[in-house]
Parts: C-alpha cells; sequence; structure tokens
C-alpha cells in the first residue's frame, strides 16, 4: 500500500460460508474475504481446519489495524486488504 492511507477496519464477523470474514471499513465500505487458501497453505493457520468453530472468534485489534482470533493468532489489515481487493476484482467490482 505504498503512497496510499492505510485502510483501517471498523468491525469484523465470520460468515456462514467456511473461512469468510465479513469486513467494515472505516470508510463504511463492506467487503467479504475468503481466507481458505491461508489455512490450507499455512502450516499456523491450519489450526481452523481441524477447529472450524475457532475462526468465528475473530475480532479487530491495534486500532484497525489488525484482526486477532481467540487462540492468539493474529493478521495485519496490510496482508488482509489486498487479499480482499484481489478478490473483489475477481467477482468483477473494486473497492475503492
Amino acid at each position: 500500500m505504498t503512497g496510499a492511507a492505510m485502510k483501517r477496519l471498523a468491525g469484523i464477523n465470520a460468515t456462514s460460508k467456511p473461512f469468510t470474514l465479513s469486513l467494515l471499513w472505516d470508510s463504511g465500505f463492506e467487503q467479504q474475504v475468503d481466507l481458505s487458501g491461508l489455512i490450507a497453505l499455512s502450516r499456523h493457520f491450519a489450526v481452523f481446519a481441524d477447529d472450524p468453530d475457532a475462526f468465528a472468534k475473530v475480532g479487530v485489534i491495534n486500532w484497525g489495524h489488525g484482526i486477532a482470533w481467540e487462540n492468539g493468532l493474529d493478521y495485519s489489515v496490510e496482508n488482509l486488504a489486498p487479499i480482499a481487493d484481489e478478490q473483489a476484482d475477481v467477482d468483477g467490482w473494486r473497492c475503492q
């Protein structure tokens, strides 16, 4: 996100889709992100494959600059936003 202000989250919830989060940005824009790829490829996040209910126990941390789960795992918005934006591009729309 060079040269642009970093996005900040105002809220987050797990959706009914497996390993998908609903993001509410501080701008009011809503977006969804599917983290199933991260869970499949990361040895740390693979714990959610064995315990999908734990994935829903997520919240915003660091004044909107990250998310964290009750099991201690966290993920920065700096990494989360590009995944959500890329998935939005694939679906035919782009967040501003």
